[in-house]
Protein backbone atom coordinates (compact mmCIF):
# COMPACT_ATOMS: atom_id res chain seq x y z
CA UNK A 1 0.00 0.00 0.00
CA UNK A 2 2.77 2.30 0.75
CA UNK A 3 4.57 1.45 -2.46
CA UNK A 4 1.40 2.58 -4.44
CA UNK A 5 1.45 5.98 -2.65
CA UNK A 6 5.01 6.72 -3.92
CA UNK A 7 4.01 5.90 -7.43
CA UNK A 8 1.13 8.31 -7.22
CA UNK A 9 3.30 11.36 -6.41
CA UNK A 10 5.42 11.05 -9.65
CA UNK A 11 8.54 13.09 -10.65
CA UNK A 12 8.58 17.02 -10.56
CA UNK A 13 11.48 17.56 -12.94
CA UNK A 14 9.42 18.47 -15.94
CA UNK A 15 7.47 21.07 -13.96
CA UNK A 16 10.69 22.58 -12.73
CA UNK A 17 12.03 22.79 -16.23
CA UNK A 18 8.91 24.52 -17.43
CA UNK A 19 8.95 27.06 -14.65
CA UNK A 20 12.62 27.73 -15.25
CA UNK A 21 11.89 28.37 -18.91
CA UNK A 22 9.09 30.75 -18.09
CA UNK A 23 11.19 32.72 -15.66
CA UNK A 24 13.97 32.94 -18.18
CA UNK A 25 11.60 34.31 -20.79
CA UNK A 26 10.26 36.89 -18.38
CA UNK A 27 13.80 37.99 -17.52
CA UNK A 28 14.59 38.36 -21.17
CA UNK A 29 11.40 40.40 -21.77
CA UNK A 30 12.19 42.65 -18.82
CA UNK A 31 15.67 43.26 -20.13
CA UNK A 32 14.38 44.11 -23.59
CA UNK A 33 11.77 46.42 -22.14
CA UNK A 34 14.34 48.25 -20.03
CA UNK A 35 16.49 48.75 -23.05
CA UNK A 36 13.56 50.07 -25.14
CA UNK A 37 12.43 52.47 -22.39
CA UNK A 38 15.92 53.86 -22.07
CA UNK A 39 16.20 54.47 -25.76
CA UNK A 40 12.73 56.16 -25.78
CA UNK A 41 13.71 58.38 -22.90
CA UNK A 42 16.88 59.35 -24.68
CA UNK A 43 14.98 60.09 -27.86
CA UNK A 44 12.36 62.21 -26.00
CA UNK A 45 15.05 64.16 -24.20
CA UNK A 46 16.79 64.77 -27.51
CA UNK A 47 13.57 66.00 -29.14
CA UNK A 48 12.60 68.31 -26.29
CA UNK A 49 13.52 71.98 -26.75
CA UNK A 50 14.48 73.83 -23.71
CA UNK A 51 12.55 77.08 -23.26
CA UNK A 52 13.43 80.18 -21.30
CA UNK A 53 10.99 81.67 -18.76
CA UNK A 54 10.16 84.52 -21.13
CA UNK A 55 9.28 82.14 -23.94
CA UNK A 56 7.26 80.10 -21.49
CA UNK A 57 5.21 83.17 -20.56
CA UNK A 58 4.63 83.92 -24.27
CA UNK A 59 3.48 80.37 -24.83
CA UNK A 60 1.24 80.64 -21.82
CA UNK A 61 -0.34 83.83 -23.06
CA UNK A 62 -0.71 82.27 -26.51
CA UNK A 63 -2.46 79.34 -24.93
CA UNK A 64 -4.81 81.72 -23.09
CA UNK A 65 -5.56 83.52 -26.37
CA UNK A 66 -6.30 80.23 -28.07
CA UNK A 67 -8.61 79.25 -25.25
CA UNK A 68 -10.41 82.60 -25.61
CA UNK A 69 -10.79 82.08 -29.39
CA UNK A 70 -12.08 78.60 -28.76
CA UNK A 71 -14.67 80.00 -26.33
CA UNK A 72 -15.70 82.68 -28.88
CA UNK A 73 -16.04 80.08 -31.60
CA UNK A 74 -18.12 78.00 -29.27
CA UNK A 75 -20.43 80.99 -28.57
CA UNK A 76 -20.64 81.76 -32.30
CA UNK A 77 -21.56 78.15 -32.92
CA UNK A 78 -24.32 78.38 -30.32
CA UNK A 79 -25.65 81.60 -31.94
CA UNK A 80 -25.54 79.95 -35.36
CA UNK A 81 -27.46 77.03 -33.98
CA UNK A 82 -30.06 79.43 -32.53
CA UNK A 83 -30.31 81.37 -35.85
CA UNK A 84 -30.72 78.10 -37.68
CA UNK A 85 -33.60 77.24 -35.40
CA UNK A 86 -35.15 80.69 -35.96
CA UNK A 87 -34.67 80.35 -39.76
CA UNK A 88 -36.31 76.97 -39.76
CA UNK A 89 -39.30 78.52 -37.97
CA UNK A 90 -39.62 81.34 -40.53
CA UNK A 91 -38.93 79.22 -43.63
CA UNK A 92 -42.62 78.74 -44.37
CA UNK A 93 -43.26 82.47 -44.08
CA UNK A 94 -40.34 83.15 -46.39
CA UNK A 95 -41.68 80.74 -49.02
CA UNK A 96 -45.06 82.51 -48.90
CA UNK A 97 -43.32 85.86 -49.32
CA UNK A 98 -41.35 84.50 -52.30
CA UNK A 99 -44.57 83.31 -53.95
CA UNK A 100 -46.19 86.73 -53.44
CA UNK A 101 -43.05 88.39 -54.77
CA UNK A 102 -43.18 86.29 -57.95
CA UNK A 103 -46.82 87.29 -58.43
CA UNK A 104 -45.93 90.95 -57.98
CA UNK A 105 -43.06 90.59 -60.46
CA UNK A 106 -45.49 89.17 -63.07
CA UNK A 107 -47.87 92.08 -62.46
CA UNK A 108 -44.93 94.45 -62.76
CA UNK A 109 -44.10 92.96 -66.19
CA UNK A 110 -47.70 93.52 -67.32
CA UNK A 111 -47.58 97.07 -66.02
CA UNK A 112 -44.31 97.62 -67.90
CA UNK A 113 -45.93 96.44 -71.15
CA UNK A 114 -48.89 98.78 -70.56
CA UNK A 115 -46.45 101.56 -69.78
CA UNK A 116 -44.67 100.98 -73.11
CA UNK A 117 -47.99 101.17 -74.96
CA UNK A 118 -48.82 104.34 -73.05
CA UNK A 119 -45.43 105.80 -74.01
CA UNK A 120 -46.12 104.98 -77.68
CA UNK A 121 -49.57 106.61 -77.45
CA UNK A 122 -48.04 109.62 -75.76
CA UNK A 123 -45.50 109.86 -78.58
CA UNK A 124 -48.26 109.82 -81.20
CA UNK A 125 -50.25 112.38 -79.23
CA UNK A 126 -47.20 114.59 -78.99
CA UNK A 127 -46.75 114.38 -82.76
CA UNK A 128 -50.40 115.34 -83.25
CA UNK A 129 -50.04 118.17 -80.76
CA UNK A 130 -46.94 119.38 -82.61
CA UNK A 131 -48.89 119.30 -85.90
CA UNK A 132 -51.79 121.21 -84.35
CA UNK A 133 -49.42 123.75 -82.87
CA UNK A 134 -47.87 124.20 -86.30
CA UNK A 135 -51.32 124.72 -87.83
CA UNK A 136 -52.22 127.19 -85.09
CA UNK A 137 -48.98 129.08 -85.72
CA UNK A 138 -49.66 129.17 -89.46
CA UNK A 139 -53.23 130.32 -88.83
CA UNK A 140 -52.02 133.05 -86.49
CA UNK A 141 -49.51 134.23 -89.11
CA UNK A 142 -52.25 134.20 -91.76
CA UNK A 143 -54.53 136.14 -89.40
CA UNK A 144 -51.81 138.72 -88.81
CA UNK A 145 -51.33 139.04 -92.58
CA UNK A 146 -55.07 139.48 -93.14
CA UNK A 147 -55.24 142.11 -90.39
CA UNK A 148 -52.36 143.98 -91.99
CA UNK A 149 -54.11 143.84 -95.36
CA UNK A 150 -57.36 145.06 -93.79
CA UNK A 151 -55.55 147.93 -92.11
CA UNK A 152 -53.94 148.91 -95.41
CA UNK A 153 -57.16 148.51 -97.40
CA UNK A 154 -58.88 151.85 -98.01
CA UNK A 155 -62.28 152.14 -96.45
CA UNK A 156 -65.12 151.95 -98.92
CA UNK A 157 -67.75 154.61 -98.94
CA UNK A 158 -71.25 153.52 -98.16
CA UNK A 159 -73.10 153.21 -101.49
CA UNK A 160 -76.12 155.31 -102.09
CA UNK A 161 -79.32 153.52 -101.24
CA UNK A 162 -81.16 152.20 -104.24
CA UNK A 163 -84.84 153.01 -104.48
CA UNK A 164 -86.89 150.28 -106.04
CA UNK A 165 -90.32 151.20 -107.21
CA UNK A 166 -92.93 148.67 -106.26
CA UNK A 167 -94.87 147.38 -109.27
CA UNK A 168 -98.43 148.38 -109.93
CA UNK A 169 -99.82 145.17 -111.51
CA UNK A 170 -102.23 145.44 -114.40
CA UNK A 171 -103.34 143.18 -117.18
CA UNK A 172 -101.27 142.76 -120.32
CA UNK A 173 -103.34 143.70 -123.34
CA UNK A 174 -104.05 140.74 -125.61
CA UNK A 175 -102.44 142.33 -128.67
CA UNK A 176 -99.14 143.14 -126.89
CA UNK A 177 -95.92 141.25 -127.61
CA UNK A 178 -93.34 140.21 -125.05
CA UNK A 179 -89.67 141.13 -125.47
CA UNK A 180 -87.61 138.91 -123.19
CA UNK A 181 -84.39 140.00 -121.45
CA UNK A 182 -82.16 137.70 -119.36
CA UNK A 183 -80.27 139.25 -116.42
CA UNK A 184 -77.69 136.67 -115.33
CA UNK A 185 -73.97 136.57 -114.38
CA UNK A 186 -73.98 140.36 -113.94
CA UNK A 187 -75.01 140.96 -117.57
CA UNK A 188 -78.15 141.58 -119.59
CA UNK A 189 -78.97 140.11 -123.00
CA UNK A 190 -82.04 139.75 -125.19
CA UNK A 191 -83.46 136.28 -125.84
CA UNK A 192 -85.68 135.60 -128.85
CA UNK A 193 -87.22 132.13 -128.19
CA UNK A 194 -88.90 131.96 -131.61
CA UNK A 195 -85.63 132.56 -133.48
CA UNK A 196 -83.83 130.05 -131.25
CA UNK A 197 -86.58 127.48 -131.92
CA UNK A 198 -86.08 127.88 -135.67
CA UNK A 199 -82.34 127.27 -135.19
CA UNK A 200 -83.21 124.07 -133.33
CA UNK A 201 -85.50 122.94 -136.20
CA UNK A 202 -82.74 123.57 -138.73
CA UNK A 203 -80.20 121.52 -136.78
CA UNK A 204 -82.62 118.62 -136.29
CA UNK A 205 -83.61 118.45 -139.97
CA UNK A 206 -79.98 118.74 -141.13
CA UNK A 207 -78.91 115.78 -138.98
CA UNK A 208 -81.97 113.79 -140.07
CA UNK A 209 -81.07 114.29 -143.75
CA UNK A 210 -77.51 113.04 -143.14
CA UNK A 211 -78.56 109.97 -141.18
CA UNK A 212 -81.72 108.24 -142.32
CA UNK A 213 -81.79 106.10 -139.18
CA UNK A 214 -82.30 109.18 -137.00
CA UNK A 215 -86.02 109.68 -137.41
CA UNK A 216 -86.62 112.82 -135.39
CA UNK A 217 -88.49 115.06 -137.84
CA UNK A 218 -91.08 117.13 -136.06
CA UNK A 219 -93.76 117.57 -138.71
CA UNK A 220 -93.57 114.55 -141.02
CA UNK A 221 -93.77 111.36 -138.94
CA UNK A 222 -94.88 109.98 -135.60
CA UNK A 223 -97.87 112.32 -135.46
CA UNK A 224 -100.91 111.47 -133.35
CA UNK A 225 -103.49 114.21 -133.73
CA UNK A 226 -102.17 117.32 -132.00
CA UNK A 227 -99.22 115.50 -130.36
CA UNK A 228 -95.89 114.65 -132.04
CA UNK A 229 -93.66 111.83 -130.70
CA UNK A 230 -89.88 112.08 -130.88
CA UNK A 231 -86.89 110.01 -129.77
CA UNK A 232 -85.75 112.15 -126.83
CA UNK A 233 -82.59 110.09 -126.17
CA UNK A 234 -81.35 110.72 -129.72
CA UNK A 235 -82.42 114.35 -129.49
CA UNK A 236 -80.55 114.98 -126.23
CA UNK A 237 -77.41 113.34 -127.62
CA UNK A 238 -77.65 115.43 -130.79
CA UNK A 239 -77.67 118.74 -128.91
CA UNK A 240 -74.77 117.55 -126.76
CA UNK A 241 -72.59 116.79 -129.80
CA UNK A 242 -73.25 119.93 -131.83
CA UNK A 243 -73.27 123.59 -130.82
CA UNK A 244 -76.77 124.91 -131.48
CA UNK A 245 -77.77 128.48 -130.72
CA UNK A 246 -76.60 132.02 -131.33
CA UNK A 247 -73.87 134.36 -130.19
CA UNK A 248 -75.49 134.93 -126.78
CA UNK A 249 -77.07 131.57 -125.88
CA UNK A 250 -76.50 127.88 -126.45
CA UNK A 251 -79.42 125.48 -126.77
CA UNK A 252 -79.55 122.08 -125.09
CA UNK A 253 -82.40 119.58 -124.65
CA UNK A 254 -83.66 118.16 -121.36
CA UNK A 255 -86.22 115.43 -120.87
CA UNK A 256 -88.63 116.62 -118.18
CA UNK A 257 -91.08 113.84 -117.34
CA UNK A 258 -91.42 112.77 -120.96
CA UNK A 259 -91.65 116.32 -122.36
CA UNK A 260 -88.58 117.65 -124.23
CA UNK A 261 -87.58 121.18 -123.23
CA UNK A 262 -85.18 123.56 -124.94
CA UNK A 263 -82.80 124.94 -122.30
CA UNK A 264 -81.17 128.33 -122.99
CA UNK A 265 -77.75 128.84 -121.38
CA UNK A 266 -75.98 132.21 -121.54
CA UNK A 267 -72.49 132.02 -123.01
CA UNK A 268 -69.60 133.18 -120.84
CA UNK A 269 -68.71 136.86 -121.14
CA UNK A 270 -71.64 137.68 -123.42
CA UNK A 271 -74.16 140.46 -122.83
CA UNK A 272 -73.72 143.93 -121.35
CA UNK A 273 -72.81 145.05 -117.83
CA UNK A 274 -74.15 148.03 -115.90
CA UNK A 275 -71.26 150.15 -117.20
CA UNK A 276 -71.99 149.08 -120.78
CA UNK A 277 -75.68 150.02 -120.80
CA UNK A 278 -75.13 153.34 -118.96
CA UNK A 279 -72.14 154.48 -121.03
CA UNK A 280 -73.93 156.19 -123.90
CA UNK A 281 -74.68 154.02 -126.91
CA UNK A 282 -75.34 150.34 -126.12
CA UNK A 283 -77.10 147.43 -127.76
CA UNK A 284 -79.69 147.31 -124.97
CA UNK A 285 -80.46 151.01 -125.40
CA UNK A 286 -81.03 150.50 -129.15
CA UNK A 287 -83.39 147.59 -128.44
CA UNK A 288 -85.39 149.63 -125.93
CA UNK A 289 -85.64 152.59 -128.31
CA UNK A 290 -86.84 150.36 -131.17
CA UNK A 291 -89.66 148.77 -129.16
CA UNK A 292 -93.13 149.40 -130.52
CA UNK A 293 -95.99 150.75 -128.51
CA UNK A 294 -97.61 147.31 -128.40
CA UNK A 295 -94.49 145.63 -126.96
CA UNK A 296 -93.44 145.31 -123.31
CA UNK A 297 -90.16 144.22 -121.73
CA UNK A 298 -90.07 141.19 -119.48
CA UNK A 299 -86.95 140.75 -117.33
CA UNK A 300 -85.88 137.38 -115.88
CA UNK A 301 -83.56 138.32 -113.00
CA UNK A 302 -81.08 136.04 -111.21
CA UNK A 303 -79.81 137.07 -107.73
CA UNK A 304 -76.30 137.88 -109.06
CA UNK A 305 -77.66 140.45 -111.56
CA UNK A 306 -80.04 142.68 -109.62
CA UNK A 307 -77.89 145.79 -110.21
CA UNK A 308 -77.93 145.42 -113.97
CA UNK A 309 -81.70 144.87 -113.85
CA UNK A 310 -82.24 148.14 -111.94
CA UNK A 311 -80.14 150.05 -114.47
CA UNK A 312 -82.03 148.43 -117.37
CA UNK A 313 -85.37 149.13 -115.71
CA UNK A 314 -84.50 152.80 -115.21
CA UNK A 315 -83.67 153.06 -118.91
CA UNK A 316 -86.98 151.39 -119.82
CA UNK A 317 -88.80 153.96 -117.68
CA UNK A 318 -86.78 156.70 -119.40
CA UNK A 319 -88.18 155.64 -122.79
CA UNK A 320 -91.66 155.00 -121.34
CA UNK A 321 -91.55 151.26 -122.05
CA UNK A 322 -93.86 149.01 -120.07
CA UNK A 323 -91.99 146.28 -118.23
CA UNK A 324 -92.39 143.42 -115.79
CA UNK A 325 -89.87 141.22 -114.00
CA UNK A 326 -89.54 137.80 -112.41
CA UNK A 327 -86.96 136.76 -109.82
CA UNK A 328 -85.38 133.39 -110.65
CA UNK A 329 -83.79 130.82 -108.36
CA UNK A 330 -79.99 130.98 -108.16
CA UNK A 331 -79.46 127.48 -109.62
CA UNK A 332 -82.36 127.51 -112.06
CA UNK A 333 -82.18 127.63 -115.85
CA UNK A 334 -84.62 129.04 -118.38
CA UNK A 335 -86.34 126.54 -120.66
CA UNK A 336 -89.45 126.15 -122.78
CA UNK A 337 -91.29 123.04 -124.02
CA UNK A 338 -90.42 122.01 -127.57
CA UNK A 339 -93.16 122.63 -130.15
CA UNK A 340 -93.22 121.59 -133.80
CA UNK A 341 -93.41 124.26 -136.54
CA UNK A 342 -97.21 123.94 -136.54
CA UNK A 343 -97.38 124.65 -132.84
CA UNK A 344 -98.25 121.12 -131.81
CA UNK A 345 -97.03 119.58 -128.55
CA UNK A 346 -93.95 117.32 -128.71
CA UNK A 347 -93.55 114.36 -126.34
CA UNK A 348 -90.94 111.63 -125.94
CA UNK A 349 -91.63 108.23 -127.50
CA UNK A 350 -93.42 105.97 -125.04
CA UNK A 351 -94.78 108.90 -123.06
CA UNK A 352 -98.21 108.28 -121.62
CA UNK A 353 -100.58 111.18 -121.40
CA UNK A 354 -102.00 111.85 -117.94
CA UNK A 355 -105.70 111.19 -117.43
CA UNK A 356 -107.98 114.07 -118.36
CA UNK A 357 -108.41 116.64 -115.71
CA UNK A 358 -111.58 116.76 -113.72
CA UNK A 359 -114.03 119.46 -114.69
CA UNK A 360 -113.43 122.64 -112.76
CA UNK A 361 -115.50 123.23 -109.70
CA UNK A 362 -118.16 125.83 -109.68
CA UNK A 363 -116.75 129.31 -109.13
CA UNK A 364 -117.26 130.71 -105.65
CA UNK A 365 -119.81 133.37 -104.98
CA UNK A 366 -118.21 136.73 -105.93
CA UNK A 367 -117.28 139.05 -103.13
CA UNK A 368 -119.40 142.19 -103.33
CA UNK A 369 -116.40 144.23 -102.23
CA UNK A 370 -114.50 143.17 -105.38
CA UNK A 371 -117.25 143.89 -107.86
CA UNK A 372 -116.07 146.07 -110.70
CA UNK A 373 -112.35 145.30 -110.01
CA UNK A 374 -110.07 143.20 -112.19
CA UNK A 375 -107.96 140.48 -110.64
CA UNK A 376 -104.38 140.65 -112.10
CA UNK A 377 -103.50 137.62 -114.25
CA UNK A 378 -100.27 135.68 -114.06
CA UNK A 379 -98.45 137.71 -116.73
CA UNK A 380 -98.67 141.33 -115.71
CA UNK A 381 -96.80 144.54 -116.30
CA UNK A 382 -96.49 147.56 -114.06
Amino acid sequence: MRTRRKQAMGSLDSLLDTMTNVVGILVILLAVTQMGVGDAVQRIRGAMVTATPKEFELLKSRASELERLVDEQAEAGEEAIQRTQVDSNTLATTEILITDLKTEIAKLAELEAEAQQARASIGESQDQIAGLRKQVTESELALVTIRDELENTPKLETPTAKVVRLPNPREVPKNWTEVLFICQHGRIMKLDPDAMLKRAYTSIERVARRNAEVRIQLNRENTRGNVVSINCKVLVGLFERIDVGGSLFRISVEDKNGIPHLVYTARDGKGETVEDITAGRSFYRLQIRKMESNEYARFLVWPDSFDVYLAARDMADEFDVAAGWELRNENSSYSRPLLDPRGRRVVCEGHKEPPPAKPPAKPPVPDPALQGRKVPPRDVVD
